[in-house]
């Protein structure tokens, strides 16, 4: 795990402890994990922390969406394609 994500996962212990009442209205949310990479698939075990997290603020983990890129007008063009998937599946 990098250094920024070990911070990202560290804020969000931080709504179980500091802030325990926003913490509390996770509960029963949606949650998705967006990547962006350079691998073809997203790399094994990369979303266990995050379906784990999710879990532990009672969330409903709905899927990972991961696209392969390699310059950065592909990922632009791939990130909006996968906002709209988002945005339909969040809809169903």
């Amino acid at each position: 795990m990098s250094a920024q994500m070990k911070v990202f996962f560290d804020r969000l212990t931080d709504l179980v402890t500091i802030q325990k009442s926003f913490g509390r209205e996770l509960k029963g949310k949606s949650s998705f994990l967006i990547a962006i990479g350079t691998d073809e698939t997203l790399p094994e075990g990369f979303e266990i922390p995050f379906r784990l997290t999710s879990e532990y603020f009672d969330m409903n983990f709905i899927m990972s969406y991961y696209c392969q890129v390699n310059n950065l007008t592909t990922s632009l063009q791939d990130a909006k394609i996968i906002i709209e998937q988002i945005k339909a599946s969040v809809k169903q």
